[in-house]
């Protein structure tokens, strides 16, 4: 008769269900941002510059171009008592002390005003305007056209290839600043002009790191694997 042979028995360990929490694509790139501490501040600083440029001319009490002369380089005010004939201007916290019902307080110039007597604030919220519009049209287009170049330049290859990195070289290689400057009193001034410009010696300058990109695809693996299955 066959002896039974035993051997101890142990207890698989118990898996409890956990509820997995579905992360969008939307999310990763929202927390990866605000991970990043400088691109949080850049986020803080531009939201400023808009709503200093774009909101603040509705609430500043003075016109660009309103001359004053009574208030020629005046420095810098949160308040004032405005000049009379035969009295000077009172700004800050003398103004509180100074003012008086005839002559009561004013908002005053928080960047002080120019040659003019013009507010220099209110000036530089309308310049703003001109400044970050330039801004963001010349990045996004600039984007657009180095991110298309670059990602044909590295699927293309060869020719096609060479001529664009040699543009990008060539624009590289230039001085900006002078020839924006001469390229400024040539053409005739105004918005479109400075945003054509500057693309023109902008719009490459990106194009190097997306041709890197698409030549690191086109080596992988599933790449090839693609190429073997036949696809074109």
């Amino acid at each position: 008769m066959a002896r039974e042979i035993t051997a101890p028995t142990r207890a698989l360990p118990r898996f409890e269900e956990r509820s997995v929490r579905v992360v969008s694509l939307r999310s990763m790139i929202i927390s990866r941002f605000l991970r990043h501490r400088m691109a949080v501040v850049g986020l803080i600083v531009e939201s400023f510059l808009l709503v200093y440029a774009f909101i603040g001319p509705f609430v500043t009490p003075y016109e660009p171009d309103a001359v004053n002369l009574r208030e020629r380089f005046a420095p810098p005010s949160a308040v004032m008592v405005p000049q009379v004939p035969g009295e000077k201007a009172i700004y800050n916290i003398a103004a509180f002390e100074a003012a008086t019902p005839e002559r009561g307080l004013k908002f005053g110039h928080p960047l002080g005003t120019d040659d003019l007597g013009r507010d220099t604030m209110t000036r530089s919220m309308y310049g703003g305007r001109v400044s970050l519009g330039i801004g963001f049209v010349v990045a996004f287009t600039s984007i657009i056209i180095s991110a298309t170049v670059g990602a044909a330049s590295g699927y293309l290859g060869g020719w096609w290839d060479n001529v664009i990195m040699r543009a990008h070289d060539i624009q590289s290689s230039m001085p900006n600043l002078p020839i924006l400057m001469v390229l400024s009193k040539i053409f005739p001034p105004g918005f479109w002009t400075m945003c054509i410009i500057l693309m023109a010696f902008s719009s490459l300058r990106g194009s190097r790191v997306t041709r890197a990109m698409v030549l690191r695809l086109k080596n992988e693996a599933f790449t090839e694997a693609a190429r073997a299955a036949g696809a074109a």
